[in-house]
């Protein structure tokens, strides 16, 4: 147990260290064969996300920003009916992205609905997502055409409603 604990800590140090911003132009189109396993939903996979915009948001149960982008970004996506707001969670196991939502303020657990496990990262290495919390915006086609790494500044999410509205 106090390996994974220093293990853990020694990837999240590294991950401020050395992650670089999300650089948009090296993934453009996402992966075609991806299966994402619901928290409390179904199963996601390419074919779901088809003839809508898509913010895809990438979080851990360790990482204590992460809630405040995922409540930012779903509120970007709520009540727009072409976009959908998918949650991933990159943890080690299930069970940890299960506990993360226990631990949260009441108003953020109706987000679980949201919320999609990423057995093993795939998808997360795939997108070379470096840092979290990390999102993407994937337009109707499957082409990422946005993404970033952080809390979406005021100007970030002006761009992301102005994303959504086009």
């Amino acid at each position: 147990m106090r390996f994974r604990f220093l293990y853990i800590n020694a990837v999240v140090l590294s991950l401020m260290v050395f992650a670089s911003p999300l650089n948009a132009g090296k993934v453009e189109k996402l992966p075609k064969d991806f299966k994402l396993s619901g928290l409390e939903s179904g199963v996601i996979k390419p074919k779901n996300l088809r003839n809508k915009i898509t913010i895809m948001q990438f979080w851990a149960s360790w990482c204590g920003s992460c809630s405040k982008t995922m409540k930012t970004l779903h509120g970007i996506s709520k009540g727009h009916r072409n976009v959908k707001f998918v949650s991933v969670s990159v943890d080690e196991d299930l069970e940890s992205a299960h506990n993360y939502f226990k631990d949260l303020p009441k108003n953020l657990q109706p987000l679980k609905k949201f919320a999609y496990f990423d057995n093993d990262a795939k998808l997360a290495t795939a997108l070379d997502i470096e840092a979290l919390p990390a999102y993407i915006v994937i337009d109707s086609k499957g082409n990422i055409i946005e993404a970033d790494e952080g809390q979406p500044n005021k100007s970030q999410i002006k761009k992301l409603k102005s994303i959504i509205r086009n």
